[in-house]
């Protein structure tokens, strides 16, 4: 299987809405690739794991019951520092 990372969003919404791809598997692999890479890269200031395998296994149940909430559903993702996100240091940088 091509990994995670490199399917468009459209993609990898289309196989976590059909089950091929739980949420969970993919947020966990999307974290792997962070702790692979990012030592190097720094592209991340804040990490929240524990909030995104949160999510994601809210997610997942959800999708499982056929709600889905939109076409992003379940689909893990990264904010940029500039976002204002509550509860989360802003940097600005």
């Amino acid at each position: 299987m091509t990994e995670l990372h490199y399917l468009e969003l459209t993609e990898l919404s289309r196989r976590l809405h059909s089950g091929d791809i739980s949420p969970v598997e993919a947020t966990r692999a999307q974290l792997a690739r962070i702790e692979a890479t990012d030592g190097k890269l720094k592209s991340y200031a804040t990490l929240m794991a524990e909030t995104a395998m949160q999510q994601a296994r809210t997610a997942e149940a959800e999708i499982a019951r056929g709600e889905i909430r939109g076409p992003l559903h379940g689909v893990p993702i990264a904010v940029k520092d500039l976002c204002w996100t509550k509860g989360v240091p802003t940097g600005a940088a």
